[in-house]
C-alpha cells in the first residue's frame, strides 16, 4: 500500500561530508579568483570563464612555476595541465583545478604569504592562509581516511568546516550548506551507464579481411541468431568483428559492443543492455526489476540489432553456463537480435542456429603487406622471399606479423629472419590455453628483448591491468615519473606490443599472458606490483567515495573501477592467509569498502560474494571483536534484502541487533536502526504485526534521542503507518503518516521527494477510509513534487497520475480517471515498454475503469492485454496473474457470463491456493469471488460454503475487526437474503455495519452501503418494514450526498432505492421523482448506454404501469431492453426480465373483448 523508509547510516554521513567536501573546491577557487585579479590587474577576468592563459604566460609566474616542477611541488599531470606542449593553455580555466593545484597556486603566485600557516596552523592564528590549510586539511583526511562517519563526528566535524568555508568565501550562504544535511543524495543523479556499449574504432587499413567481413555480414542479413568468430590469439577476431560492426552503423542499424573483459557480473550485461535502450533511466530504478525489464526491453526491439560479445575468453572459462544462458535469454527475448561472439575456442547452443567462422591466417599477400608496413619503395627480390618465410614462421597471424614488422623497421629484413632461426622458444614459454606458433612465440621474445631494462620492467609490470589503462596509473602503480612512464608505454606501442587509442593503452590479450609469463620469473617484482595496484584502486575508490558529488558523478567513476575492484579483490583474499592480525584486519577493511562499492553499483552477487569471505575471517581469527563480526552481518543483510531474500536476511539482521543490544544497550540509535531494519525485511515478507512491534521499539529510540522532529524519526513515523495500513489499521496509519509529513515538510521542505513520499503514503490512507477529496489532495502534491523533480517521464510520476485515477474512479468520476489512467499507461509504454509488469497493472487499471463504465468488452480487452503479458513474464503461477484471472472473471461476471466468469475465479483460486497457500488474505477474496458468481447463477448453499470458508480464513488472518470481515458478513447476508433467510441475513448486515461504523465511521461511503443492505432487507421481510426499510435508505442517502455529491452512482443508487420503497408503499407520484432523478445522475455520469441507466428506465416503466400509464411504461421498458440487449446481449438474465416486462405491459394495453 505505501513505501517503507529506510534509516541514515555511517556510509551516508560520509558521503554529505562528501558534498561539503566538494563544495570547498568550489570556494578555494573563488579565494584564488579574488587573488588573481588582486596580483594581476587586468590579467585575469572570472568574466571570461576564468581562463588562466594570461596569469600563464605573465613571465614572474611562468618562472615561478617552472621553479616548482625542478622543486617536485608540480607534478608531470599538474604541469601537462597548465603548460601543454611546454606552452601556456589556451583553454585551461579555474573550474579545471583541483585542490591541490589550486592551493598551490594560492601559495606561490598570489601575494599571500607562502611562508604562512599553511601547515598545521595555531588554534590562534586566523589568518587567510591558516584557514584554507585547514580545509585543505580536511579535504586530505577524507581523500585517504575511513569510509564511514558516526552521527557525532559527522556533526562537529560538518559544523567546523562550514565556519571554515564561510569565513574565506560568500559564495554560499549558511542556509546552502545546511540544505547538504537534508538534501536527498539522489537529487541531482543522472541516468549514467554501468557497462559500455559503445562500438570502439575501427582498425585502419585492415588487410586481407574484406571477403570475411562480407561473409559475416551476409549471416546477419540472413537473420543468423549466433556468429561465432573463433581462432588463434592475434588472429584478428576484434578487429574483424569491430569492422562488421561499423559497416552495419554505416547502414543505419542498431549495434551494440561490450568488451567482456570489463564483466565482472553477468547480470551487469543485461542491466547495461536495458539501459542502452532506456537511458533517461536510473539504474537504481532499473535494478528493481531487471530480469523482467530486461526480457520486455528485448521483446520490444523491431528493428535488426547487432550485438558484439567480444574477449569471451575468460568468462568462458570461469562462468561458462552463465555465459551460455546469458545468450539464450537474449536470443529467446527477441527475433530481431543477432549475437557475434569472440573467442579462441568454439562452443555450441543447441537450441539456436549457430554459424562458427574459424578465422584463417592472413593470405600470403596481405601477410607481406603487413610486414613491409608503409616503406614506399618495393622489396628487392631477396627481401620478398624473406618477407616470405617470415611470413610462414609468423603463421600469417596478424599480431605476429606486426610484432615482426616493428622490428624489421629498426633492423633489416634478413637481420630479423636470422634472429627467428637463432631463437629457440623455451618449453616453459608454450603458454597455457594459448594455440599460438612457435613464430608467434618467437616475435613475442624478439621484441621483448629489444626492449631496455626499464620497457621491459613496465611491460612486465602491464599484466596486472584487466582492461585498458592510462599513463597516469601505471606512473602510480610502477612509481615513475608521469612523463617517463608515458615516454616508455609509447615506445611499447610503437613496437606493437600496446595499443593506443586517445590516450589510453591496451594489451592484446595474448600479450598480457606473455607479459604474465614473465613477470612469474619474479615473484618479489610481482607481488610488489600487485600491493601497489591494490593500494591505488583503494586509493581511488575511497577518494570517489568521499571526494566527488553524490549522485551520476559518482557512479559513473565508480563503475570505470569495476574490472579493477574485481581485480583487487581477488588479490587481497589471497593476503588472507597472512599470519599478521592486524594485516589481515586492514586487507579485510579493503574488501569492506569493495563489496559496499558493488552494493551501490548494484553488483550484489559479487557484494555478497566478499561479504561472505570476510565473514568466514571474522569468525575465525576475531572472535574477540563481535561488533566488527556484527557489522558484517549487517552488511550482508542489506544485500540478501536488496537480492529478495528476506528470509536470509532478517537471520543476518537478527544476529546484528544482538550483539548491539549486548554491547550497546537497546536504548541506542544504532540499535533502533537494527529494529527498523529488521521492520522493513519483517514488511517486505508480508509480516506486518510483527514488522510493526520492530518499528515501534525503532520509533521509541529515535524519539527518545533524537526528538519528534527529526528526519529519522519521521521515517519512523511512515514506516510504522505502512505497516498498519497494511493491517487495515487505517485511522492509526494516517496519524502516523500525517506525523511523518510534518516533520518532512517543517525540516525538508514541501519540494523533497521524501516529502513526496509522504504525500503519496497520506493519500493511500484517504482513499481507503473514503476520504477522496482529500487524497485528491495529497496525491497532486505528491505529483507536482515529482513532475519538478524527476520530470513527466518518470515511473514515480506515473505513478502518481495511477493513484489519482484511483481515486477518482472511487469518486465516481470514472471518465476523468481513465484520462489519468492512460496518462499512466503512456509513460510506463514509453519507458518500460508493453511487455513490463508495471504497464500491465496500466491495463489492468483502465479495465478496471471501463468495467465501471459499463464498457464490458474493452474491458475485457484491457484486463487480456494485461493477463497475457502477466503469463508471459511473471508466469502463470503468479500471484498478480492470479489477479487477472480473477479481474476477468468479474467482468464475464457483470456480462451475464457466470459459468465463463467460476472458470477464470477457479484458475485465480488454483494459483494463490498453490503459491500463497489457504490460509491467506487474496485466497480468502477468491473464495468470495466464487461464492458471488454461484449466488448470481441461483446455487445458494455452495455460495454459501464459499464464503463462510472466506470469512474462516479472514477471522483467523485478519481478526474481527477488519474491513475484509465486513465484506464476508456483507456476501453472507447477500446469500441468505436471496435464499428467503431474511432474519439471518439482516444479523450478518447488522454485524457489517458494526464494523465500518468502528472502522470508518458512520460518514463513510461503505458505511453508507451497510444502511442500504440493511434497508434491502428490512424491505424484503414485508410485515410493515417499510417504513424502517426508508429510514436506512435515506440514512445512506444523507452519507451518500455529503461523502460522494450529488452526481455520484452510489447516490443514484439511494435514489433508487428510496422510490423502490416508495413504489411498495404505494406512493407512485414521490418514487417517480427519486427514480427520474437515479435516471439524471446515472445518464449524466455512466451515459446512455450503461446497465446502470438500464434500470431506472425499468424502474420507472414499472411505477407507470403501476399508475396506470402503459403507453409511457411501455417507451420506458424498450429503452431499458435497448440498452441491456447492447450491452449486455440477448441470453443474460436482465435482458430476460425487460421481455418479460414488455409482455406484462402490453397484456395490460389489451381491451377485453366484449
Amino acid at each position: 500500500m505505501a513505501t517503507a523508509a529506510t534509516s541514515r547510516n555511517e556510509i551516508e554521513n560520509t558521503m554529505r561530508m562528501g558534498l561539503l567536501i566538494h563544495r570547498s573546491q568550489n570556494v578555494l577557487q573563488d579565494v584564488l579568483s579574488s587573488q588573481l585579479q588582486t596580483t594581476y590587474p587586468g590579467l585575469f577576468d572570472p568574466s571570461n570563464g576564468g581562463k588562466l592563459f594570461d596569469i600563464l604566460t605573465d613571465q614572474k609566474a611562468n618562472q615561478t612555476l617552472l621553479q616548482l616542477k625542478k622543486m617536485k611541488v608540480l607534478n608531470a599531470s599538474q604541469m601537462k595541465l597548465l603548460y601543454p606542449s611546454g606552452n601556456p593553455s589556451t583553454t585551461v580555466t579555474l573550474k579545471n583545478l583541483d585542490v591541490t593545484l589550486t592551493v598551490v597556486l594560492l601559495r606561490n603566485i598570489t601575494t599571500l604569504n607562502p611562508k604562512g600557516s599553511w601547515e598545521n596552523p595555531p588554534i590562534t592564528d586566523m589568518s587567510m592562509e591558516a584557514q584554507i590549510g585547514r580545509v585543505k586539511r580536511y579535504r586530505n583526511k577524507f581523500s585517504h581516511g575511513g569510509a564511514s562517519l558516526t552521527d557525532a563526528a559527522f556533526q562537529t566535524q560538518f559544523t567546523e568546516l562550514k565556519a571554515l568555508l564561510l569565513s574565506l568565501s560568500t559564495i554560499y550562504t549558511s542556509d546552502d550548506y545546511d540544505k547538504l544535511l537534508t538534501d536527498p543524495l539522489h537529487a541531482a543523479e543522472a541516468p549514467c551507464e554501468l557497462i559500455s556499449t559503445n562500438l570502439p574504432s575501427r582498425t585502419p587499413e585492415l588487410k586481407g579481411r574484406v571477403d570475411l567481413v562480407q561473409k559475416i555480414l551476409q549471416h546477419v542479413e540472413n537473420d543468423t541468431k549466433l556468429i561465432l568468430l573463433t581462432g588463434m590469439g592475434g588472429i584478428g577476431k576484434t578487429s574483424i568483428a569491430v569492422e562488421v560492426g561499423h559497416q552495419r552503423k554505416g547502414v543505419r542499424k542498431e549495434v551494440m559492443y561490450i568488451d567482456m573483459r570489463k564483466v565482472v557480473n553477468l547480470d551487469s550485461v543485461k542491466l547495461s543492455l536495458v539501459h542502452h535502450f532506456h537511458p533517461n533511466q536510473f539504474l537504481k530504478d532499473i535494478y528493481s526489476d531487471y530480469q523482467n525489464k530486461f526480457t520486455q526491453t528485448m521483446s520490444n526491439l523491431a528493428t535488426d540489432t547487432l550485438l558484439i560479445l567480444d574477449n569471451n575468453d575468460s568468462i568462458l572459462n570461469s562462468h561458462q553456463q552463465e555465459f551460455l544462458q546469458l545468450l539464450e535469454d537474449v536470443m529467446n527475448s527477441s527475433k530481431y537480435v543477432t549475437l557475434l561472439c569472440t573467442s579462441r575456442e568454439s562452443f555450441s547452443l543447441l537450441s539456436q542456429t549457430t554459424v562458427t567462422i574459424d578465422i584463417p591466417p592472413l593470405d600470403k599477400t596481405s601477410s607481406l603487406e603487413v610486414l613491409w608496413g608503409g616503406n614506399t619503395i618495393s622489396p628487392t627480390d631477396s627481401e620478398t622471399e624473406a618477407l616470405g618465410e617470415i611470413s610462414e614462421r609468423c603463421g600469417h597471424n596478424p599480431l605476429a606479423l606486426k610484432l615482426a614488422a616493428t622490428q624489421i623497421k629498426l633492423k633489416t629484413v634478413q637481420k630479423v629472419l636470422e634472429k627467428m632461426k637463432r631463437i629457440k622458444v623455451l618449453r616453459s614459454l608454450q603458454l597455457p590455453n594459448i594455440p599460438a606458433s612457435q613464430g608467434m612465440l618467437s616475435c613475442l621474445e624478439m621484441s621483448y628483448e629489444t626492449l631496455t631494462d626499464t620497457e621491459k620492467k613496465v611491460f612486465r609490470g602491464l599484466h596486472i591491468f584487466p582492461v585498458a589503462f592510462n599513463s597516469k596509473e601505471v606512473s602510480e602503480i610502477l612509481e615513475m615519473e608521469e612523463d617517463e612512464c608515458e615516454s616508455v608505454l609509447d615506445s611499447l606501442s610503437n613496437k606493437s606490443l600496446l595499443s593506443l587509442v586517445q590516450n589510453t593503452y591496451d594489451l592484446h590479450p595474448l600479450v598480457k599472458e606473455y607479459a604474465e609469463f614473465l613477470a612469474q620469473n619474479d615473484s618479489t617484482e610481482t607481488s610488489h606490483t600487485q600491493k601497489r595496484y591494490c593500494g591505488y584502486y583503494i586509493r581511488c575508490l575511497n577518494h570517489l567515495c568521499i571526494v566527488h558529488k553524490i549522485g551520476a558523478s559518482l557512479f559513473e567513476n565508480m563503475s570505470k573501477l569495476v574490472p579493477h575492484l574485481h581485480m583487487t579483490a581477488t588479490l587481497l583474499k589471497m593476503e588472507l592467509c597472512t599470519p599478521d592480525i592486524q594485516q589481515k584486519e586492514n586487507t579485510l577493511n579493503f574488501l569492506q569498502m569493495i563489496a559496499n562499492a558493488f552494493h551501490f553499483l548494484f553488483l550484489n552477487q559479487e557484494a555478497l560474494s566478499i561479504l561472505q569471505s570476510i565473514e568466514v575471517e571474522m569468525n575465525t581469527y576475531f572472535e574477540s571483536q563481535p561488533i566488527k563480526t556484527a557489522k558484517v552481518h549487517n552488511h550482508i543483510g542489506l544485500v540478501l534484502q536488496a537480492i529478495g531474500k528476506y528470509k536470509e536476511a532478517l537471520d543476518y539482521h537478527i544476529k546484528f541487533l544482538k550483539v548491539r543490544e549486548e554491547l550497546l544497550g537497546s536504548k541506542h540509535l544504532y540499535t533502533a536502526t537494527s529494529y527498523n531494519n529488521i521492520g522493513c525485511t519483517l514488511g517486505d515478507m508480508g509480516k506486518y504485526k510483527e514488522a510493526l512491534d520492530y518499528q515501534k521499539k525503532c520509533l521509541e529510540i529515535r524519539e527518545e534521542i533524537l526528538g519528534p522532529k527529526h528526519p529519522d524519526t519521521a521515517s519512523s513515523y511512515d514506516n510504522i503507518g505502512c505497516a498498519l495500513g497494511n493491517m487495515g489499521k487505517y485511522k492509526e496509519a494516517l496519524d502516523y503518516h500525517k506525523k511523518s509529513l510534518e516533520v518532512r515538510e517543517e525540516f525538508l521542505g514541501l519540494k523533497h521527494p521524501d516529502t513526496a513520499k509522504s504525500y503519496s503514503n497520506t493519500g493511500n490512507v484517504l482513499r481507503f477510509i473514503g476520504e477522496y477529496k482529500e487524497a485528491l489532495h495529497y496525491f497532486h502534491k505528491c505529483l507536482q513534487v515529482n513532475e519538478e523533480f524527476l520530470g513527466l517521464k518518470h515511473p514515480d510520476t506515473a505513478m502518481s497520475y495511477s493513484n489519482i485515477g484511483n481515486v477518482l474512479q472511487a469518486m465516481g468520476n470514472n471518465k476523468e480517471a481513465l484520462d489519468y489512467q492512460k496518462k499512466c499507461l503512456n509513460v510506463r509504454e514509453e519507458l518500460l515498454g508493453p511487455k513490463h509488469p508495471d504497464t500491465a497493472t496500466s491495463y489492468n487499471n483502465i479495465g478496471c475503469v471501463l468495467g465501471n463504465m459499463g464498457k464490458y468488452k474493452e474491458a475485457l480487452d484491457y484486463h487480456k492485454k494485461c493477463l497475457e503479458v502477466r503469463e508471459q513474464l511473471l508466469s502463470p503461477k503468479h500471484p498478480s496473474t492470479a489477479t487477472s484471472y480473477n479481474n476477468i472473471g468479474g467482468v464475464l461476471g457483470n456480462m451475464g457470463k457466470y459459468k465463463e466468469a467460476l472458470d477464470y475465479h477457479k484458475k485465480c483460486l488454483e494459483v494463490e491456493e498453490e503459491v500463497l497457500g489457504h490460509k491467506h488474505p487474496d485466497t480468502a477474496e477468491s473464495y468470495s469471488h466464487i461464492g458471488n458468481v454461484l449466488r448470481n447463477m441461483g446455487k445458494y448453499k455452495e455460495a454459501l460454503d464459499y464464503h463462510k470458508k472466506c470469512l474462516e480464513v479472514r477471522e483467523e488472518v485478519l481478526g474481527h475487526k477488519h474491513l475484509h470481515m465486513a465484506k464476508s458478513y456483507r456476501n453472507i447476508g447477500n446469500v441468505l437474503q436471496a435464499m428467503g433467510n431474511n432474519k439471518e441475513a439482516l444479523d450478518y448486515y447488522e454485524k457489517c455495519l458494526e464494523v465500518r461504523e468502528e472502522v470508518l465511521g458512520l460518514k463513510h461511503p461503505d458505511t453508507a452501503t451497510s444502511y442500504r443492505n440493511i434497508g434491502n432487507v428490512l424491505q424484503a421481510m414485508a410485515m410493515g418494514k417499510n417504513k424502517e426499510a426508508l429510514d436506512y435508505y435515506k440514512k445512506c442517502l444523507d452519507v451518500s450526498e455529503e461523502s460522494l455529491g450529488l452526481k455520484h452512482p452510489d447516490t443514484a443508487t439511494s435514489y433508487n432505492n428510496i422510490g423502490g420503497v416508495l413504489q411498495a408503499m404505494g406512493e407512485y407520484k414521490e418514487a417517480l421523482g427519486y427514480h427520474k432523478k437515479c435516471l439524471e445522475v446515472r445518464e449524466e455520469v455512466l451515459g446512455l448506454i450503461h446497465p446502470d441507466t438500464a434500470d431506472p428506465y425499468n424502474n420507472i416503466g414499472n411505477v407507470l404501469k403501476a399508475m396506470g400509464k402503459n403507453k409511457e411504461a411501455l417507451g420506458y421498458h424498450k429503452k431499458c431492453l435497448e440498452v441491456r440487449e447492447e450491452v449486455l446481449g440477448l441470453k443474460h438474465p436482465d435482458t430476460a426480465t425487460s421481455y418479460n416486462n414488455i409482455g406484462g405491459v402490453l397484456q395490460g394495453m389489451v381491451v377485453p373483448m366484449k
